[in-house]
């Protein structure tokens, strides 16, 4: 048997090599970082309100998490299933207002007493 030792293409290192290199100031990254949250904070607010909701959803393999998270908003979990072919878990991303937790809250119990299958757990943690 021969082992392949050259590398092929792309080593998925352009990330962590561009952080490595970064010559971002300090003053820069703060600043980028503020305007990023007001950006993010602003929409979740606008979206919130313009259409009267308590909370937004959006499909875990989107961007939700990731625009709450950058919003400064409480981000929560609503888990719909595991795929049938491979047994990944799929759900909802949740976001609601900053100080929203107590919503969230009240909306998983909900989710939860509606939907007690989609909470167990993942069928490779289950004796057959």
């Amino acid at each position: 048997m021969r082992l392949l030792t050259k590398q092929i293409g792309n080593d998925n290192q352009k990330g962590q090599e561009g952080i490595r290199d970064c010559t971002m100031t300090q003053e820069t990254y703060d600043r980028n970082w503020k305007a990023l949250r007001n950006f993010a904070a602003n929409n979740v607010r606008r979206l919130l309100k313009a259409y009267d909701v308590d909370v937004i959803l959006g499909p875990c393999d989107s961007r939700t998490g990731s625009v709450g998270s950058a919003a400064g908003s409480p981000v929560g979990n609503l888990p719909l299933g595991f795929a049938h072919f491979n047994g990944r878990p799929f759900s909802l991303h949740m976001i609601a207002p900053a100080n929203g937790e107590a919503k969230m809250l009240q909306i998983m119990s909900a989710w939860e007493a509606t939907f007690p299958e989609n909470v167990k757990p993942p069928p490779q943690l289950v004796e057959l």
